[in-house]
């Protein structure tokens, strides 16, 4: 069960709970009332809530939902034709129809099906209304003091309060956690998990001038990789990618690494005394490291330029520089460092 589902579990759980708290409460009020009818009602409602534990154990959530919103408008239309509108069992309908859409969302979250909301809200309102008619032309079936209608209403209300403010939190959840996804996918970069190139040039500009001298960024290139693409196939040089990526992010704990594009990572430092060391370290555990695809190994080097800040210098200006001392390092031979 991952985290979704188990926020979902504990959420249903928590509801059916509820759910025979408020049948305990009303089963006491109808026999202090003398409510045979309303008392057989609550009676099936309370059996019915808790049979649904068990469904819910079983993990068939979306039945769960159903049989809680038939037995809830069940409830509802019997409250209404027993007690009349004043002590408030009616505005049930308010939080039945306000979750209805949160339930479809959450529905294709876990399954991948709509369920269409809209007959559902039609059906609600249409028992809502024909049980406020009955009882606007025929009367509650039976009468209840002003102090009782007064607890119920106060009651009833607190009910359907307590359910959509939590409805609202646990949509907000959904909501904040798939602006996180969409904000972590739009800055990380998909194949290695490293940052992009966007996220980079963000963080730069947020550095302030007098933080940025004691910066250095460093563009790492994969030599000879189109050979590795060539020679073993597009899958290893994936392998060989997301390696030296977990390689660079290890060595360089400290720094931010992202992926630049291609077979080029970029790595940014706030510490200006450990640069040398630190890419010759990188360099060196990446000549060392032995890659296997299926049957096959190889091996493959890196080359490194690293520029330290300049003031006055742009984010991409800073890199350029980085980029033409890689280019150097190409040109006499690579697997080198140039800084």
């Amino acid at each position: 069960m991952n985290d979704y589902e188990r926020s979902i579990s504990k959420t249903m759980y928590a509801f059916g709970f509820f759910l025979i708290l408020t049948d305990l409460i009303l089963l006491i009020l109808s026999f202090a009332n003398d409510m045979p009818f309303m008392r057989y009602v609550v009676y099936g409602k309370l059996t019915l809530n808790i049979t649904n534990l068990f469904i819910i154990y079983k993990k068939h959530y979306l039945t769960a939902v159903f049989i809680m919103y038939i037995v809830i408008i069940a409830f509802m239309i019997s409250a209404i034709i027993c007690m009349g509108l004043e002590p408030g069992f009616h505005l049930y309908v308010i939080s039945l129809l306000a979750t209805l859409h949160y339930i479809s969302y959450v529905n294709v979250k876990m399954t991948g099906k709509i369920i269409k909301a809209v007959p559902a809200e039609i059906f609600i309102v249409l028992c809502y209304a024909l049980s406020c008619a009955y009882v606007r032309t025929s009367g509650a079936l039976y009468p209840v003091s002003k102090l009782a209608g007064d607890l119920l209403f106060g009651f009833n209300s607190a009910i359907v309060i307590i359910i959509i403010v939590f409805y609202m939190h646990s949509l907000m959840d959904i909501v904040n956690d798939s602006e996180q996804k969409l904000s972590d996918m739009a800055m990380l970069d998909k194949l290695t998990g490293l940052y992009n190139r966007h996220y980079l040039l963000s963080l730069i500009d947020k550095i302030s001038e007098s933080d940025r001298k004691n910066c250095w960024v460093a563009i790492l290139d994969i030599d000879n990789f189109k050979q590795v693409n060539d020679i073993y196939g597009h899958i290893c040089g994936d392998i060989v990618l997301k390696e030296i990526a977990d390689i660079t992010k290890n060595v360089c704990s400290d720094c931010t690494v992202c992926r630049w594009g291609g077979e080029e990572f970029v790595i940014l430092s706030k510490k200006i005394s450990n640069k040398t060391v630190l890419l010759e370290k990188l360099r060196e555990t990446v000549q060392d490291k032995t890659f296997y695809y299926d049957d096959k190994q190889l091996s493959v080097t890196v080359t490194i330029g690293a520029e330290e800040y300049t003031p006055g210098l742009s984010a991409d200006l800073w890199i350029s520089r980085a980029d033409e001392k890689l280019y150097t390092g190409k040109k006499s031979g690579k697997n080198r460092i140039v800084a």
